[in-house]
């Protein structure tokens, strides 16, 4: 755990986290965890997102409120035409324990080449409360997965901007039209918040570069936005986020009740 990340706290309280956090998940590694690091910022955390607490007082701890849930949670797509063994998918905000079963069954299929390989959701989602996933209704598995700080959008040179910080689909579902399907879903959320585009910095690979084109960006960046200068800045204007929408409009089946 990163130094910033742990507040010292009396072995009991330490414990008495760690002891709910088993409870909760059946993981006992997660006793371990908060005993030997004095990391209850990241296990508190954790218990709110595991029992749906808006706002949690936990040793001293106040959990700040999760963001409200998209209009688009309650719609559902029928997306069987792209042949990968999913029927329905839903949006949902992405709870610890969606971050979690990620972190546990992507990183065997990534390759040793993506830039995602090092990743943990959960650190990830813990810093950053817009956050979403898709999901096959079938068994509730995560295929694809977004996340950005609070507040999700930024203001560069005069309009409003979704920011994405971080992205990642499914490894076994990269490419193809699911690719696309996710990035009509970020439109989506970006035009709900009212933004006139998306703005992403990504690793300099040319495929991912290629990828994000594909879609309907443009390398570049709005005046004003400060990305890690390794990084390789994109945006989605407008039209292209209108676009990436109509094509997830294509696939929309219901309204969920």
């Amino acid at each position: 755990m990163h130094p910033s990340h742990q507040t010292p706290v009396f072995a009991h309280e330490c414990a008495e986290i760690g002891c709910r956090l088993v409870a909760l998940t059946g993981n006992h590694r997660a006793y371990t965890q908060v005993v030997t690091t004095n990391d209850t910022q990241w296990a508190a955390t954790l218990v709110a997102g595991l029992t749906g607490e808006t706002t949690k007082a936990y040793a001293g701890l106040t959990m700040g409120p999760i963001r409200p849930a998209s209009e688009l949670s309650v719609r559902t797509w029928d997306i069987s035409e792209f042949g990968i063994g999913v029927e329905k998918v839903a949006l949902v905000a992405a709870s610890i324990e969606t971050l979690d079963q990620i972190d546990e069954t992507w990183p065997a299929a990534r390759r040793q080449t993506d830039v995602s390989t090092d990743w943990c959701w959960v650190k990830l989602g813990l810093k950053r409360s817009e956050r979403y996933a898709l999901i096959d209704l079938r068994d509730r598995r995560p295929l694809a997965v977004w996340c950005s700080k609070e507040p999700p959008t930024i203001t560069l040179d005069g309009s409003i901007y979704y920011r994405l910080d971080y992205v990642e689909i499914h490894p076994e579902l990269r490419g193809g039209p699911f690719g696309v399907f996710v990035f009509g879903a970020i439109a989506a959320r970006a035009l709900e918040c009212n933004a006139v585009g998306v703005v992403l910095a990504a690793f300099a690979v040319p495929k991912l570069a290629e990828s994000y084109l594909a879609k309907g960006a443009t390398q570049g960046a709005p005046k004003g936005w400060n990305y890690h200068k390794t990084l390789l800045p994109f945006t989605f204007d407008e039209g292209a986020l209108r676009r990436l929408k109509d094509g997830l409009d294509g696939f929309l089946e219901e309204e969920k009740t």
